[in-house]
């Protein structure tokens, strides 16, 4: 949502309530972003989230290769692929 600060003032409570929500606010000056409300995340708690899902991610993508090919890549041939565009 984008509103005006001379707005954001008036409706600060409504705002902060919708960052509770998960919403976030562009607070906008004479048409310009100069401010976001956004909601708080326990940081700790999103971190681990996000490491678990990455790991979940990596565990199925593994899969999919094993089921595939019926090895999973050494660590030397991934490294290789890896660079393969840089060189």
């Amino acid at each position: 949502m984008e509103i005006g600060v001379f707005e954001a003032r008036n409706r600060f409570s409504e705002l902060i309530d919708a960052a509770e929500r998960g919403e976030e606010t562009m607070v906008l000056r004479r048409g310009k972003p100069v401010a976001r409300i956004v909601p708080v995340v326990a940081p700790n708690a999103d971190v681990a989230a996000r490491r678990m899902q990455a790991l979940r991610d990596a565990q199925e993508i593994g899969a999919r290769i094993r089921a595939r090919l019926g090895r999973v890549f050494t660590h030397e041939e991934l490294m290789e692929a890896r660079d393969e565009g840089k060189r």
